[in-house]
C-alpha cells in the first residue's frame, strides 16, 4: 500500500513524540532489572498511557520492549551521521544487522544537517543462531534535532498507519516507536537512551530460545548499547591507523579483514546477505546445511560455499565457557583446526576496555618443521558482554596475510570463517534444560544454569547437485562440528 508523504511524516512525528515520552518517564512504565543494567516495559501501563500505535495483536505475538542508558564518547551529530547512513549503520552493528537497504527518501535534511531526513528502510535483524528466525522489517526512520543539544532518531513500522484498534496484518514482527535520544554533554561525551520496542511471532523462535528472547537479551536495547560502545571504540581506533606513524604492523587492514570475516560468519549462520539454499535441516545430532554459489564476490574463490551450523545446550555459564574458548593453552582440546599446533600472538587490536573484546592474529607452528605446518595463520575476532559472546576465526596462508600486513588490499584475501556464538540460556528451571537435552540426545548432567551454543563454519566444496554429494558434505560437516562439540564437553566434563 502506498501512502502520501504527509501521512508518512505525520506517522513519524507521532512516533518521535512517543519515543521522547518513553525516554523521560520512569516507573511505573519501566521496570528496572536487579542489576540496573536494563529496564523492561510494563505492557499494561503502556496500553493505558499510549494509544496512538496500539492495535490488536494475534495470539502468537509477544512484546519485546526494553530501555538502556549510557554515557559515551560520541556526540549527537556523529551518531546521527552513523545511523542515517546504511553502510555506517551496518558497520556499527555488524552482528545485529544482517542486511539493509534504503527503499525511499521521503524527506531530505534541513540546512545541510541530518535533521529532518525521513527514510523508508528495509532491514533484516538477526541473532547469531540457526534456531531464531531473522526479523524482516520495513520501517520509517526519522532524524530530528529536538533542541540545541538533543538529537532523536526514531523508527516505526509503516504497517501500523491508521490501524487503530484493528488487528495488524504482519508477517513475523513489527516495530513500535524505537530508537535513541542523544543528549550532548561536556567534553565530547553524550548520554544515550536507547529504546527497543517490537512485537514478534513467537512461533518462528525455537522454544529453547523463547525465554531469552522474551527477556530482551536477544534483540533488546542492552545488546544494541553494548555493541554501540564496543564498535565506537574500535572504529575510532581504526581511523587512527590512517596516521602513518600508527599501526605499523598493518593493524588497519587486519581489522578490516576481521570485520568481513565476522560478517560472513553471521550471514552463514543466519542465512542473510546472500541467497542461501537449505539442503539439510538439523535433526537430532545432525547439522543444518546451507549452500550458495559464489561467482563474483571478492575474497572468495568461485564455487559452492557450504555453511554448517549446530546449536547445543551446555551446563556451563556463558562467561565461563567463553573464557575456556579464549584460553590459547587449552585450544587444541576442542579446535579441530589447531590440534597439535602451537599458537603465537603476532597482532593484537583492542576493541574497547575489555581485553576479551579484540582482534588477534596468531602464527601457528606444528610439532615438526615442515613448510605446510609452519605456513598457517589464524585471524580471530572476539567480543563479549552480558547478552552473549562470540568467537570467530579463520585459517589462512601466512604469505597472503603478510601482504595484508604490509598494507595490501584485504578485500581480495580468501577466507572461510568458523565460529562459536554463546548466549545465556535464561532457563528458569531444570525441566526446561532437561527437555532440550532429550530433544538433542544430550546428557543433562544436572542443572546449574547454562548456555545455548551455536557452532558454525563455512567451506568451499564441489558443486552439490546430487543426493550423494549432499550426503558426503553432511558427513564431513557432522565430523567437524562433532569434533568441536566433543572436545568442549570432554574438557569441561559435560558428559
Amino acid at each position: 500500500m502506498e501512502y502520501d508523504k504527509s501521512v508518512l511524516m505525520n506517522h513519524s512525528l507521532a512516533a518521535m513524540n512517543e519515543l521522547l515520552k518513553l525516554a523521560m518517564i520512569d516507573e511505573p512504565l519501566w521496570v528496572r532489572s536487579l542489576d540496573g543494567s536494563v529496564e523492561t516495559l510494563n505492557v499494561e501501563e503502556y496500553a493505558r498511557s499510549f494509544t496512538q500505535f496500539n492495535c490488536m495483536k494475534s495470539r502468537d505475538f509477544r512484546t519485546d520492549a526494553t530501555r538502556a542508558s549510557r554515557r559515551m564518547i560520541n556526540n549527537g551529530l556523529t551518531l546521527m551521521e552513523i545511523l542515517m547512513d546504511k553502510n555506517l549503520w551496518m558497520e556499527m552493528f555488524p552482528c545485529i544487522i544482517g542486511k539493509t537497504s534504503t527503499v525511499d527518501v521521503i524527506s531530505t535534511s534541513i540546512g545541510g544537517s541530518k535533521s529532518g531526513i525521513l527514510q523508508l528502510i528495509y532491514t533484516e535483524l538477526q541473532m547469531i543462531s540457526d534456531l531464531v528466525s531473522v526479523r524482516e522489517i520495513t520501517f520509517l526512520r526519522y532524524c530530528h534535532q529536538y533542541a540545541k543539544d538533543i538529537w532523536v532518531i526514531v523508527d516505526v513500522s509503516v504497517d501500523m498507519i491508521n490501524k487503530g484498534a484493528q488487528q495488524c496484518e504482519i508477517r513475523n514482527c513489527r516495530r513500535f516507536p524505537s530508537g535513541c535520544v542523544v543528549q550532548d554533554l561536556l567534553n565530547g561525551y553524550s548520554k544515550i537512551t536507547w529504546i527497543e520496542h517490537m512485537e514478534y511471532n513467537e512461533n518462528v523462535v525455537h522454544h529453547m530460545y523463547r525465554p531469552m528472547v522474551r527477556s530482551g537479551i536477544g534483540f533488546g536495547a542492552q545488546r544494541w548499547m553494548a555493541t554501540l560502545q564496543r564498535q565506537s571504540v574500535f572504529l575510532g581506533l581504526m581511523r587512527s591507523f590512517n596516521d602513518p606513524t600508527v599501526g605499523l604492523n598493518g593493524e588497519k587492514n587486519v581489522g578490516m579483514l576481521a570485520q568481513r570475516m565476522t560478517h560472513n560468519f553471521c550471514a552463514g549462520v543466519c542465512g542473510t546477505t546472500h541467497q542461501w539454499q537449505i539442503i539439510q535441516l538439523a535433526k537430532g545430532k545432525g547439522v543444518k546445511l546451507m549452500k550458495r554459489n559464489n561467482i563474483s564476490d571478492l575474497g572468495e574463490p568461485s564455487g559452492t560455499v557450504l555453511s554448517a551450523t549446530k546449536t547445543i545446550w551446555l551446563p556451563v555459564k556463558h562467561q565461563r565457557l567463553f573464557e575456556f574458548l579464549m584460553n590459547e593453552q587449552t585450544r587444541s582440546q576442542w579446535d579441530v583446526w589447531t590440534i597439535s599446533y602451537f599458537m603465537k600472538l603476532m597482532v593484537y587490536i583492542p576493541k574497547d576496555h575489555n581485553i576479551d573484546n579484540n582482534i588477534s592474529l596468531f602464527h601457528v607452528n606444528g610439532h615438526d618443521t615442515s613448510t605446510n605446518q609452519n605456513n598457517m595463520m589464524i585471524l580471530q575476532d572476539t567480543c563479549t558482554d552480558a547478552t552473549g559472546s562470540l568467537l570467530v576465526y579463520a585459517t589462512m596462508d601466512s604469505l597472503a596475510m603478510n601482504v595484508v600486513k604490509k598494507k595490501g588490499d584485504p578485500s581480495g584475501v580468501a577466507l572461510f570463517p568458523c565460529g562459536i556464538a554463546i548466549v545465556p540460556d535464561s532457563f528458569q528451571d531444570y525441566n526446561t534444560a532437561n527437555n532440550f537435552n532429550r530433544i538433542l540426545g544430550e546428557n543433562d548432567n544436572g542443572f546449574c544454569g547454562g548456555s545455548l551454543v551455536t557452532i558454525g563454519f563455512q567451506m568451499l566444496v564441489k558443486t552439490i547437485h546430487s543426493k550423494k554429494h549432499t550426503i558426503e558434505s553432511a558427513k564431513k560437516a557432522n565430523g567437524i562440528i562433532s569434533g568441536i562439540i566433543n572436545g568442549i564437553k570432554t574438557s569441561l566434563k559435560c558428559k
